[in-house]
């Protein structure tokens, strides 16, 4: 089962700042909510700034967690977080978790829809700094597939 959620949000000061969900429904937050706070649950999130995606990640960690290591990271062990982190104007989060996939098949996914991204727009993630990938399935191309029609 694969759920989806997207939230708005700025940054200040590399914390999180005017959080909003907007799709299952739109609400203000203070926090990220299930199934997007689930623990050893992967999950592929992509952030939008205006029209385009500048980034897809994926984490098996709560999404508050992976992103709090990626505001904050200072360049210990050669990890110097994410590039789009400095970015002031309103993000655009979107989560898809996936409760009953494994890490390996999530990643195949991920890496076909920033192919798909390379693909259809000429140009990789702005601020992909990485990627993992192992050979897609027909039926992870179309996972893959709806996820960036959806975005």
């Amino acid at each position: 089962m694969i759920s989806q959620q997207q939230y708005r949000f700025s940054l200040d000061e590399k914390k999180i700042k005017n959080l909003e969900m907007l799709l299952p429904q739109h609400q203000k937050l203070k926090t990220f909510i299930s199934p997007a706070t689930l623990n050893k649950v992967p999950k592929i999130y992509l952030i939008r700034y205006k029209s385009k995606v500048i980034y897809v990640g994926i984490t098996a960690q709560s999404i508050s967690n992976r992103l709090r290591y990626g505001l904050n990271a200072q360049g210990k062990n050669g990890y110097h977080g994410y590039k789009w982190k400095k970015i002031k104007e309103p993000l655009r989060l979107c989560i898809y978790t996936f409760k009953n996939d494994t890490e390996e098949r999530v990643e195949a996914i991920e890496a076909e829809i920033v192919y798909l991204i390379r693909n259809k727009t000429g140009a990789w993630p702005e601020y992909q700094t990485e990627i993992h990938f192992h050979n897609a399935t027909e039926s992870e191309k179309k996972i893959a597939e709806r996820i960036y029609n959806e975005i």
